[in-house]
């Protein structure tokens, strides 16, 4: 179960890149593409940019909650963001198997026993062929044997990659290894005052859309709020009065190695392997 949910979860991030509209994103300033999103929706929640590259505007209107894609060149919504039921069905199944706890508990198990049987099946075909130097010798047997021996040697990275990576991940679920998440956050609070426009605000507009993850707006009925912007590098507190950065604080090297893990399980943010691993 885990593994052929684990390849239908493997083409998300090429399917999710092909969708995202193409843009020269180090072209685009963060100020500019909220001043488009802003020009559209009166109140926004936040901006975020996936891995994959799209633009998603969560916004209010009323007491209705929404999001949209949009276009981060032209800065027009390409249409509302619709997250998949039957993608958030399998991931669920993968992670968990439907069972809580306890499937967290059997999927950790389950990824511990795949690098078990990887590394324990690398060392069988080392010793039948004549070292590890060998490995990549011409494989005698039977076709059975030699199928199994030749797809198993084509899999090794991968599984094992996959493997390790999801016993890492399983293990920040229980709190076992830290992910970085728990760090306590930078808060500052502006001086209040009227409102500048978004896109005037200087401390976004020194930052490439490229580089963006998320920027959350200030809550319109607190004068006091800030803008949070987060980064490859870190979460900035901005004054939506003045443009200025309040507060900057960078993310710890345990939410840095999370991130990398995470990536190098899902192929969220490098498709390629991506499919490499559902190959694998």
């Amino acid at each position: 179960v885990m593994a052929l949910t684990g390849v239908a979860l493997s083409v998300q991030p090429a399917q999710e890149r092909l969708a995202a509209p193409s843009a020269s994103m180090g072209m685009i300033s963060v100020a500019a593409l909220a001043e488009a999103a802003k020009a559209q929706h009166a109140e926004i929640d936040k901006i975020t940019k996936t891995a994959s590259g799209s633009v998603i505007v969560s916004y209010f209107e009323g007491d209705k909650a929404g999001a949209d894609l949009i276009d981060p060149a032209a800065g027009r919504v390409i249409g509302p963001h619709t997250p998949s039921a039957t993608i958030r069905f399998v991931t669920n199944l993968h992670r968990s198997l439907l069972l809580g706890t306890a499937g967290r508990v059997t999927a950790g198990l389950g990824a511990l026993a795949m690098a078990v049987l990887t590394i324990t099946g690398a060392m069988l075909l080392a010793a039948r062929l004549g070292g590890w130097s060998a490995l990549l010798k011409p494989i005698r047997g039977s076709a059975r044997q030699r199928w199994h021996a030749q797809a198993g040697r084509l899999a090794i990275i991968g599984l094992l990659l996959t493997a390790i990576t999801g016993c890492f991940l399983s293990l920040t679920s229980f709190e076992l290894i830290p992910d970085g998440s728990a760090d306590p956050a930078a808060t500052s609070s502006a001086g209040g005052g009227e409102r500048a426009s978004v896109g005037n605000l200087s401390a976004l507009k020194a930052i490439d859309l490229a580089d963006l993850r998320e920027l959350a707006f200030p809550y319109a009925a607190d004068p006091t709020d800030t803008y949070r912007l987060t980064t490859a590098a870190g979460v900035t507190q901005i004054d939506a009065a003045t443009g200025e950065a309040l507060s900057f604080q960078p993310h710890s090297t345990a939410r840095q190695v999370y991130e990398l893990i995470y990536m190098l399980h899902t192929g969220q943010g490098l498709w390629p392997l991506g499919l490499l691993l559902g190959l694998s």
